[in-house]
């Protein structure tokens, strides 16, 4: 009897057992999302974050909610998002400044950009302009060079903190050009845009630009790539200008922890691919200089890898250390 009743108790227990390991999976998302933005708010990776992540969180059903987590050009951040469980609940907005820039300029990075992630889906991309407070007695990028040359050092240019792809990418135009014109790191593009407008630092490269250039409160002088940016039609390249082959792009990333499940990887491509389709989506991102564009892990993955490679050579040649 009581071996009967052993032998009972062992098939109810293997048959609770095999039921448990047919049980679907809680779905996901089955609670809200953070999405962290490892800049302050204001900046294009803010304001790209808030427009996509509404559109994603009515698709997905469950709030995307954005987490401002600034400093060190974007790395710590990153640094929390690159550590956080791997369940598709923390997710970050990666760019150039996170991927490309902070690990080579920052000490103690505790990231590696290409190892470290989960690559989900492109946003998109913008051109960085090269622009320039009003006050500054220029309209050209001749006659910035000019004016530079006869003032060394006396310029400033404003960047959202160093490490940052603007850091790099002004740098860079220093070298090409010739010039010293002085960096004033910040904590995020918002308010170094804030201090650009009211004339505290004279320029900038920047990707969200675009209503102050129209306004007149910027004055634009040349986009940093070789193609002219359809949204900004009449302002010239930098290669126009004499700086041939300059070609550097500002991109934003969706990205998650290293080991993600592939369900949730296509979950989120697939809503994060939706949303940058949405008219409003790109309506809205276009008034910023956004061109909204979407596209699969392995395309994400295969950019990261070549942009940092890109930065580092950068980093060699404008010989940018580690702060």
């Amino acid at each position: 009897m009581l071996k009967a009743f052993a032998i009972s108790i062992a098939i109810l227990c293997g048959g609770l057992s095999a039921a448990n390991a047919q049980a679907p999976a809680e779905p996901y998302p089955a609670r809200p999302i953070t999405l962290v933005v490892p800049f302050a708010a204001g900046g294009v990776t803010d304001v790209v974050a808030r427009v996509i992540g509404a559109r994603m969180s009515e698709l997905l059903g469950q709030p995307l909610v954005v987490e401002n987590r600034v400093g060190a050009g974007g790395s710590i951040g990153t640094t929390f998002a690159a550590h956080a469980a791997p369940n598709g609940y923390t997710l970050l907005l990666g760019n150039g400044g996170t991927h490309s820039t902070s690990p080579i300029t920052e000490r103690g990075v505790a990231y590696d950009p290409n190892k470290d992630f989960t690559f989900i889906a492109p946003f998109g991309s913008y051109s960085f302009v090269l622009v320039c407070n009003p006050k500054v007695p220029v309209t050209s990028v001749a006659e910035l060079v000019a004016l530079a040359r006869r003032q060394p050092g006396k310029l400033s240019y404003g960047t959202a903190g160093i490490g940052s792809n603007v850091h790099f990418i002004f740098e860079y135009f220093k070298l090409r050009a010739g010039v010293d014109i002085t960096h004033v790191p910040y904590r995020g593009a918002g308010p170094m845009v804030a201090d650009l407008l009211a004339g505290t630092t004279d320029c900038s490269f920047d990707g969200t630009s675009r209503p102050h250039i129209e306004s007149g409160r910027l004055r634009a002088l040349a986009v940093a790539g070789i193609r002219r940016d359809p949204l900004y039609p009449e302002v010239p390249t930098l290669d126009e200008a004499g700086l041939s082959g300059f070609n550097l792009p500002g991109w934003q990333s969706l990205m998650g922890p290293r080991g993600m499940s592939p369900t949730i990887v296509r979950i989120l491509n697939e809503a994060a691919n939706t949303a940058v389709r949405d008219p409003d989506v790109i309506a809205k991102l276009r008034n910023i200089g956004f061109v909204a564009q979407g596209g699969t892990p392995a395309e994400l993955e295969k950019f990261v890898a070549e942009d940092t490679a890109t930065f580092r050579r950068i980093a060699r040649d404008a010989k940018i250390q580690l702060q």
